[in-house]
């Protein structure tokens, strides 16, 4: 599943009808991310539905609770209190594209009606697959939103092998995407293909620590473990998977 980041104006959803539509459109599942755009947004679309029955207003709270766990990214974009949304999601698109901004009463040509979306139009409608070449960059921005999302991320490679520069480059890659700190980030490989235990933790001293030193937002204090895996000698238990990427959002993984 590939992602999209959209910015939402929250006035834009001030009734059920309005916002009904677009959560069940957006999700990890949809491939539709709402950009956490102020960083209060859920905030500021429960200020918009003020004038919502009490029971369309519950409602609104459930599935904004829900979005906060599959739809919601924060890239920690800049915000300016002293402009109005739509001038802000104009800015802030200059310096990294939204894949739409999202309004009532659009001021700009860029900017799409809320309520004229669908999906015949172009913006709104997203990839939900696509051949990804085998390289770290195109690796990376494919995993890129699922990454930024998640606070517990798994690699599964049973060939990685820390000596090979090409088995480390995709992993830095990776790395490059997340925000840190994180709860839980572990690489689990088989122990076939990374010698003994002394070896091994050879090679992560001259190879992986340096690479991660050299990730600009990587804290010194974040755990990485590695975790190697030893087939049964009776040859009865499952197949490593191949590649896969994990993380604690189910609808995400890879």
């Amino acid at each position: 599943m590939l992602l999209a980041e959209y910015a939402i104006d929250p006035q834009a959803l001030s009734t059920w009808e309005t916002f009904r539509y677009v959560a069940d459109q957006c999700g990890v599942s949809k491939g539709r991310l709402i950009s956490n755009f102020p960083d209060n947004w859920c905030r500021e679309v429960l200020k918009s539905t003020d004038q919502c029955r009490p029971v369309a207003r519950a409602r609104i709270v459930e599935k904004l609770k829900q979005l906060k766990n599959s739809a919601l990214v924060n890239l920690y974009r800049d915000f300016d209190l002293q402009k109005n949304w739509q001038t802000n999601a104009l800015s802030s698109h200059e310096q990294m594209e939204f894949r739409a901004i999202i309004a009532k009463n659009p001021q700009d040509a860029l900017i799409l009606d809320v309520d004229l979306l669908d999906e015949s139009v172009d913006a709104w409608r997203v990839e939900r697959e696509r051949a990804v070449r085998r390289n770290s960059g195109e690796l990376s921005a494919a995993a890129s939103y699922l990454l930024m999302m998640a606070q517990e991320v798994m690699f599964v490679d049973p060939y990685f092998s820390a000596e090979d520069r090409r088995c480390r480059k995709p992993i830095i890659a990776f790395l490059n995407n997340m925000l840190f700190p994180v709860r839980r980030l572990e690489c689990h490989l088989s122990s076939r293909t990374s010698g003994s235990a002394e070896h091994f933790k050879d090679v992560l001293e001259r190879f992986i620590i340096p690479d991660l030193r050299r990730i600009s937002e990587w804290p010194s204090e974040q755990p990485f473990f590695f975790i190697r895996w030893n087939q049964r000698q009776s040859g009865d238990g499952e197949a490593f998977h191949p590649r896969y990427i994990l993380t604690d959002n189910p609808n995400t993984n890879r």
